[in-house]
């Protein structure tokens, strides 16, 4: 598909974005796939930014056993190969973030100022949170994905599989290597990574 999209179409022009959070409120792209913090980012282009939201495409909209989503199921981690003073601050700067034993304060001012939902429940229950949906309704298809979508815990090690599938896509893109030969390419260095 994207081989086909890029040289025998030529509907795909690896080039064309700017600025990936200007592009939209500039009309240079009809849409984005994104998450709630994109859209402090695009208003700092157009505060008056006008758009909608619309669910993460499913594999059977009709079969809610087929929606798995990736896009919330994130969190933060303390690099175990740093020293143990490096650990520290980090794990303090975390508490800082994502609060202490229930508190929201940070968590909300995170998601206020960036669009960031930080991963805890005490987050998701707070007033500020509940404050920020009746504040901003396209927020509604955000939270109710929290129940919609399975999210299981994604490892570390995914972004090699990522990267791996980025390099396979660019095969494609800038070289014009066809897709067979790049999908063997990259199912071998799948197997290297397991």
């Amino acid at each position: 598909m994207i081989y086909d999209f890029t040289h025998t179409y030529q509907a795909y022009d690896p080039t064309f974005i700017q600025n990936w959070f200007a592009d939209f409120p500039n009309n240079r792209v009809a849409m984005v796939v994104a998450g709630p913090w994109f859209v402090g980012a695009a208003r700092l282009t157009d505060p008056e930014l006008n758009f909608g939201v619309a669910p993460v495409p499913a594999v059977d909209p009709e079969d809610p056993a087929t929606y798995h989503n990736v896009v919330y199921n994130w969190g933060w981690s303390v690099n175990a190969n740093k020293s143990d003073e490096q650990q520290q601050l980090a794990q303090e700067f975390l508490a800082f973030i994502l609060g202490k034993k229930g508190e929201v304060e940070q968590p909300v001012y995170w998601f206020e100022n960036m669009g960031l939902a930080q991963p805890r429940s005490a987050f998701l229950e707070s007033e500020g949170y509940q404050q920020a949906l009746a504040n901003e309704p396209w927020m509604a298809l955000f939270d109710k994905s929290y129940e919609m979508f399975s999210t299981n815990y994604v490892q570390h090690s995914s972004d090699l599989a990522g990267a791996a599938l980025i390099r396979a896509i660019d095969r494609v893109v800038y070289d014009g290597m066809s897709a067979e030969e790049t999908a063997e390419l990259l199912q071998r260095e799948l197997q290297r990574l397991q």
